[in-house]
């Protein structure tokens, strides 16, 4: 009886093996540039924020043949005067994970926001990087997701659609991350 115990876990482990997994790592990297529009000599200024989103997306099959899949990603920014979240880029990647794995690093469109001072009073406006998520399909079935934060991943299910924003994948560079020595 308990080496039941022991074999049903191991079946199950080996079919899931059989069918592959796939890891995904996701790093956001953010690149924020200013540059001032104008200033006084009393302190009153204008100045605008120029934000631009990075996601590092690593890709590695874990057991099984590589099946195509799609990698979609989406950037969530921040309306700062009506404080609402926009999908403000997006892209996608279909094709197989080679041995060893795929790095993807799709960059988004640049968000500007500016902050002017004047008499005492900050005015914010524009909108500003606020999440992202990233999203594994085989056909119609999800294989993985990860975002910024859980509400993120939700959000944009609730909410997106194909014309939210224009896609990046133009921008998106692909590279193949070398096998280890002596990995399967």
């Amino acid at each position: 009886m308990r080496w039941l115990l022991f074999f049903i876990p191991c079946v199950l482990a080996a079919q899931n093996l059989q069918r592959g997994h796939i890891d995904l790592r996701v790093v956001y990297e953010s690149q924020i540039t200013s540059e001032d529009q104008w200033r006084t000599d009393w302190g009153a200024f204008s100045k605008d924020y120029l934000n631009t989103g990075i996601l590092d997306i690593t890709l590695r099959q874990i057991g099984g043949p590589s099946q195509p899949i799609t990698v979609t990603w989406y950037f969530i920014g921040h309306n700062l005067r009506e404080k609402k979240l926009f999908i403000y880029d997006r892209g996608d990647f279909t094709g197989k994970i080679v041995r060893g794995g795929v790095k993807l690093l799709p960059y988004s469109r640049e968000l500007i926001a500016n902050r002017e001072y004047w008499r005492g009073r900050n005015k914010l406006t524009g909108a500003e990087p606020w999440g992202w998520a990233v999203f594994i399909t085989q056909g119609s079935r999800a294989l993985e997701e990860k975002g910024s934060t859980p509400e993120m991943i939700k959000w944009v299910r609730d909410n997106h659609t194909e014309q939210d924003a224009p896609s990046a994948s133009k921008r998106a560079t692909l590279r193949f991350i070398p096998q280890a020595v002596g990995a399967q």
